[in-house]
């Protein structure tokens, strides 16, 4: 099998189109899942901040952060009351704006 590099052009027409980091990609179409489970995996995400930091919906947004969530800024409180305490504590008009 011929590795390939990120970057690289290579042709996706062959059933062997390369490695991934979880292994070798194998199947035609591979690229595409990857692509759809990227995509699916965003739309987790900003639906997670739209119900956070936009909504401000913390019963919605328990459902998002755990509640062993760990929260690495020395800036904010611990765990997941911490970063939803910031997120009371900060103006309704502050927003998230993806992009």
């Amino acid at each position: 099998m011929q590795a390939y590099r990120y970057g690289e052009s290579h042709d996706l027409s062959t059933s062997e189109i390369g490695t991934a980091r979880n292994g070798p990609v194998l199947e035609r179409g591979a690229e595409r899942v990857n692509q759809s489970r990227e995509a699916k995996n965003k739309a987790v995400v900003l639906e997670a901040f739209e119900a956070l930091f936009n909504k401000r919906d913390y019963t919605a947004a328990e459902g998002f952060w755990s509640p062993d969530y760990i929260q690495h800024s020395a800036h904010i409180g611990p765990g997941r009351d911490g970063l939803f305490d910031l997120i009371k504590s900060i103006p309704p008009t502050l927003k998230y704006e993806p992009g």
